[in-house]
């Protein structure tokens, strides 16, 4: 009768034990790392995302993803004056802007 194998009969290699090991802690990491890219925005106001310290993006108030040590994000507090302000300049404009086509037509 055949004898089962047991693990004593299969050997064990030191090298590749220990760069199995390396190879599982370093994905751990890396998913553990990108867990903790999000960020939240408070409604109140907006985000500036910097990648690698240069303007990247505007991002809007809610739950933003940034890729960690590479972006991110600095939350600048806005008033509501501020938003009235821009608010009103933009109806402007776009009065502005259809009284042009009409005069042109």
């Amino acid at each position: 009768m055949a004898r089962p194998m047991v693990a004593e009969s299969i050997p064990i290699k030191p090298a590749r034990l220990i760069l199995g090991l390396i190879a599982c802690l370093g994905l751990i990491f890396t998913l553990f790392t990108l867990l903790f890219g999000f960020t939240s925005v408070p409604a109140n106001s907006v985000g500036v995302k910097t990648r690698f310290g240069a303007y990247h993006d505007i991002v809007n108030p809610g739950l933003a993803y940034a890729i960690p040590y590479i972006d991110e994000i600095h939350i600048v507090l806005c008033s509501i004056e501020l938003l009235i302000r821009k608010r009103i300049f933009l109806e402007h404009a776009n009065q502005r802007r259809h009284c042009a086509i009409f005069q042109r037509a």
